[in-house]
């Protein structure tokens, strides 16, 4: 058997076989445009500019979610709140940066060091970062009840 008999081709199939009988214009192609004006790239589809504005919706409603449960906390939750979102990024900042020289290290620095990294990571979260993002964002936090 040879390529082309399995390629549509006139071989020894009867009548031929594939899309070559076909006259141009009816031959199926995947790189003609459906309605004459093929778009650019992706982004400029219709299925693209619906997908992308339906979870523009959904993160919006997300973050008005979001926004309207942390008015609704006292202060001292709000501050928790910042405090705990601190020490994650200052966590996670710390677990990529030493990604970059951990293998460098020998086996045994490499316990000693991990430990101590997030723990000083975590510690200028709580006590460094935290701090100044609650004295930044004071005006948009609810105001201290005093007893």
């Amino acid at each position: 058997m040879s390529v082309k008999q399995f390629k549509g081709g006139k071989g020894n199939f009867e009548g031929g076989g594939g899309d070559e009988n076909l006259p141009p214009a009816g031959r199926p192609s995947s790189r003609r445009p459906m309605g004459g004006n093929k778009p650019r790239n992706i982004q400029e589809t219709q299925a693209w500019k619906d997908s992308t504005g339906g979870l523009q919706k959904i993160w919006r409603n997300y973050l008005n979610l979001l926004g309207r449960t942390f008015q609704q906390l006292t202060r001292a939750e709000q501050e928790r709140y910042i405090e705990r979102f601190s020490i994650t990024i200052a966590v996670g900042a710390a677990c990529v940066m030493s990604s970059f020289f951990y293998w460098f290290l020998p086996p045994l620095v490499r316990v000693l060091v991990v430990p101590v990294f997030i723990g000083a990571a975590w510690w200028a979260g709580a006590k460094l970062i935290a701090p100044q993002v609650i004295d930044r964002f004071a005006q948009y936090l609810k105001v201290e009840e005093q007893y």
